[in-house]
């Protein structure tokens, strides 16, 4: 494979790399090891792709996002090495419990518009967000691939990047990379969690529902901001009572972003109280489809 990786399963792929799960002798643990195909290791246009991805992901700092170990690329093959992300996909729990609870989606929804709302901040948009794409690791989303990540306002060119049935669009017909691509996906992957369908009609009638709709409007203009996104999700998340993630007083955070661009003020929390960012109700063993035994 790469000196100093053994490989243990593939993790998946696409036309110019695949993923493996790996374990790396230097950092002594799993990764994820994205290496060019051997058809392609030798094509100057895959290092650079690769370069470009591990430039873009080493400026990021966010909880949500998969950590680069170590740049490789310039060995043969080339290489990223990727903290291993250990848990199921978003897609493998809903193929196998089926869809979530509404209070489930929203506070995936929210984990995603934070995650999304840092990244359109750094510049960039990610253009492939999906549920094969999202690991849910000890009960926190984490956002996975940044291979097709563009910055704001680059040129969509001729080919398309990303995955047909997540595109916004204005994606599909090849307009600049722009964060309200990104709104749309998270409109496309909170529906599929609720419904266990990629696309459709709306699923009832209630506040969940409508914040997923206005995610989903055809014309960007009239889709929500990441900013006021976020808003809308925390409104619709129990803020009081033992399944609250966080206290009340950050759900006035939330809502004060819809009406500005930046952060709202701090607010000094209440001392004592404990809440969980994580946990989904169901009783899910986040190991159970980590393939490391």
């Amino acid at each position: 494979m790469v000196p100093g990786l053994h490989a243990w399963a593939r993790l998946g792929g696409g036309p110019r790399c695949e993923t493996w799960l790996a374990w790396s002798t230097r950092h002594w643990c799993p990764v994820a090891a994205k290496v060019a195909r051997p058809a392609e290791s030798d094509h100057s246009q895959t290092a650079r792709r690769l370069a470009e991805e591990a430039g873009r992901v080493t400026a990021l700092s966010h909880p949500a996002f998969q950590r680069l170990l170590e740049d490789l690329v310039h060995g043969r093959p080339p290489c990223l090495l990727y903290e291993y992300a250990e848990g199921p996909t978003l897609a493998s729990l809903v193929d196998r419990h089926g869809p979530m609870e509404p209070a489930e989606v929203a506070l995936v929804g929210i984990q995603l518009a934070s995650a999304l709302r840092y990244l359109h901040a750094e510049g960039l948009v990610h253009l492939d967000l999906k549920p094969t794409n999202l690991v849910l690791r000890d009960g926190r989303v984490v956002v996975l691939d940044l291979g097709l990540s563009r910055p704001v306002g680059a040129g969509g060119g001729r080919r398309l990047r990303g995955t047909p049935r997540y595109m916004a669009p204005e994606q599909r017909a090849g307009a600049a990379a722009d964060p309200g691509m990104d709104v749309y996906a998270l409109g496309l992957v909170l529906h599929e969690l609720l419904t266990g369908a990629p696309a459709g009609p709306p699923a009832g009638d209630g506040e969940l529902q409508r914040v997923i709709a206005s995610l989903l409007h055809h014309d960007p203009a009239h889709r929500p901001s990441i900013n006021a996104a976020l808003s809308a999700l925390a409104l619709v998340t129990p803020s009081t009572g033992p399944d609250a993630p966080w206290p009340g007083w950050v759900s006035d955070l939330a809502v004060r972003l819809s009406g500005s661009g930046s952060d709202a003020p701090r607010t000094t929390p209440p001392d004592g109280q404990r809440h969980r960012w994580s946990a989904p109700s169901r009783n899910i063993d986040v190991r159970g489809s980590a393939d490391l035994t």
